[in-house]
Order: structure tokens, then sequence, then C-alpha cells
């Protein structure tokens, strides 16, 4: 195609495109992570991140945990399910919550551990058999995060009451929500003859430009 032998015209679409994406998905998860007016509900749901080799919780997940504190605290819920898997680190997310939560004084008997919740999809599951069908949850996770923990959470029968986001800092998984992505920008920039097989692997990702289709990031 003569549109992508120019390489200026071609890295020029390639940042548009990037660009534009960034902003249209940008405006689609702040605006659904701010317009759900947070009530009460039977359980939060906290999601994992980051917990360095010595145990020690990240910036990140310690801003999650304490959202999801506040929520038990203020008696906007009366469980928390805390769901992460082992990360490259070697410990358990899910694991160092639960003793976050507890060293905060957070009871025992309040706390449910899912020690396999690698993505969105996988807590979903997890969480769909640990609450009943007349029970409701609040998600807490980053804001750019919870439009598709949402739709996940939904695909499994859960009943959301609400989302409970920590602020918005444009983190790589924004622009990178999957891996799948990254790979078809690259060879949109480069390798185009390769493209087809790529869109047909990722298509979810970038037809909905929410990381709902493909959710196997956390």
């Amino acid at each position: 195609m003569r549109l992508f032998q120019n390489p200026i015209r071609k890295w020029g679409i390639f940042l548009g495109t990037l660009t534009l994406w960034l902003v249209i998905h940008s405006a689609l998860v702040l605006n659904f992570a701010n317009n759900h007016p947070l009530t009460s509900a039977d359980w939060a749901v906290i999601l994992g991140n980051q917990v360095y080799p010595n145990g020690q919780i990240s910036p990140p997940l310690q801003a999650r945990l304490n959202l999801g504190l506040d929520l038990w605290e203020t008696r906007k819920v009366s469980h928390l399910l805390v769901s992460g898997a082992t990360g490259s680190e070697g410990v358990n997310e899910a694991l160092a919550m639960r003793r976050y939560l507890l060293e905060k004084g957070v009871p025992d008997s309040v706390i449910v551990v899912d020690t396999l919740g690698r993505n969105s999809w996988a807590t979903a599951l997890a969480t769909s058999d640990m609450v009943t069908s007349d029970e409701e949850v609040i998600i807490v996770s980053h804001e750019f995060h919870l439009l598709r923990c949402h739709w996940a959470f939904r695909q499994h029968g859960i009943r959301v009451k609400g989302v409970a986001g920590v602020p918005f800092f444009v983190p790589p998984s924004v622009l990178w929500p999957h891996p799948g992505v990254a790979r078809v920008l690259l060879l949109f920039a480069g390798l185009w003859p390769q493209m087809s097989g790529e869109i047909r692997g990722c298509i979810g990702c970038i037809g909905c430009i929410g990381c709902i289709g493909c959710i196997g990031c956390i």
C-alpha cells in the first residue's frame, strides 16, 4: 500500500493513532471511574499490584489497600476480599495484602483471600465463587483499571454496587493495556505485512478502545 511506503507518513499515522487512542481511552476510563456514586455493599474486592521481593507492599498497592480499609472503617462494606497472584518477585500479592490489613487492625474474620488473581478475569471468577448471588460488591483498584474490572465482574454475574478508584496518573498500563496492543502498534510502525494476523488476536482490545475485550493484564 502506497500510504505506508512513505516512512514519515507511516510514523505520522502511527503517532496520531496512538495519541488519539490514549485521549479517548483516558476519557472513557476517567468518566466511568468518576460517575459511579459510592454506596454501601457487602464486599470490597481489592485487586492486587506489585509486592517487592522482601514482602513489602508497593505504593500503588498500598493506595488500593488503604482505600479498601477506609471502606471497611466507615462501614460501607463488611468484608474485604483481597485478590492477587505470585509475580516474578516470588511473593504472593494476596497473602501480602492480607498481612498488611491485619497489621492495620482488620480482624482475620473480615478478610477473604484469593491467591490466584493473576488478572481481572481471574479475580472476577474467584469472586463469583466466594460471594452469594444476593450480595453486592465494590471494586477497588486504580481508576484506569475499573472499567474493564466492572465488565469482567458483570460477565460473571456479580452484583457490582460501585467502584472505588485510586487517582489516575497515566501509568504504563493505560498506554499498553495488553501486550497484544503493543505488538500491533509496533507491527503497524515497521512490519505491516504481518499485521493482519495480529489484528485478529487483539481485535477485542483495539475495537473497544477501553481494554474490555482482552483483559489479560492486571
